[in-house]
């Protein structure tokens, strides 16, 4: 395995499209190391607090919606520079620093901070080994406590939260990285996913058995407006907290009714 940098172009596309910043650039922002979501005093009133802030019916609703943001900030951009650019982010939780809002015209959590920028490159022939180590980080060290953590604290089943994952995952890998690669990288972007989706050992996720696995079908369903999705197989809470109270497009509730 190689120490590398991001070119910059590279991390241009990280900042803008899934709100990554250098850590050292926040130092007049408010934040919190992304580790305190595993302490438990620490995580619930940040949970209580946002709780208040979202005008959010519980717990367990604020919990599912942090769930869907933080595998934005962490999931989406480790697997886009994955699979884009062959090189692993440090996904470890404590190269991770939460920037909050509780401005309404911004996301309450906003964006996130890396506090190095160092990328590693798989060397030659050694890439699935390579793979392995960078899904091991972003996954069984990272999200899982996290997930285990929010479980406890908002009672919310684990399935809830991977399907939140699970969401950004597809969605990155079958619309934005197919509409954008061309040549060798769409063998590789259908290769990735292939394996993150079916064929991974749970053990890089940190779980007993594949968490993605039960939410993917091979063929989208079409939802209620009439345009191909994959249909969720549970809810994420959203609807809850909508001002129009309006349900996701891939919400099972709106697809029974």
């Amino acid at each position: 395995m190689k120490n590398d940098l991001l070119e910059a172009d590279e991390w241009e596309y990280l900042k803008k499209h899934f709100r990554m910043n250098e850590a050292s650039a926040l130092q007049l922002t408010p934040t919190h190391p992304a580790a305190h979501l595993l302490d438990e005093e620490k995580c619930a009133g940040y949970l209580d607090q946002m709780t208040a802030f979202m005008a959010s019916p519980s717990r367990k609703v604020t919990a599912s919606l942090l769930a869907k943001r933080y595998a934005f900030l962490t999931v989406a951009p480790t697997l886009y520079a994955m699979t884009m650019y062959n090189k692993g982010l440090d996904a470890s939780i404590g190269n991770y620093c939460l920037v909050l809002s509780e401005q309404s015209s911004d996301p309450w959590l906003s964006h996130m901070g890396m506090r190095t920028l160092a990328v590693s490159s798989p060397k030659d022939g050694f890439r699935n080994e390579w793979r392995d180590r960078v899904l091991a980080g972003l996954f069984a060290d990272n999200i899982v406590p996290v997930w285990r953590n929010l479980s406890k604290l908002a009672r919310i089943p684990r399935t809830i939260l991977w399907e939140n994952a699970a969401v950004r995952l597809f969605s990155l890998y079958e619309k934005r990285m197919e509409k954008e690669a061309t040549g060798e990288i769409i063998e590789r972007i259908r290769d990735d996913f292939s394996y993150l989706v079916k064929l991974a050992p749970p053990a890089l996720f940190g779980e007993d058995s594949h968490p993605f696995a039960p939410f993917y079908g091979e063929e989208p369903a079409v939802h209620a407006s009439n345009r191909p999705a994959r249909i969720r197989k549970t809810c994420c809470y959203y609807y809850q907290v909508a001002k129009d109270e309006d349900y996701c497009d891939a919400c099972p509730r709106a697809n029974r009714r």
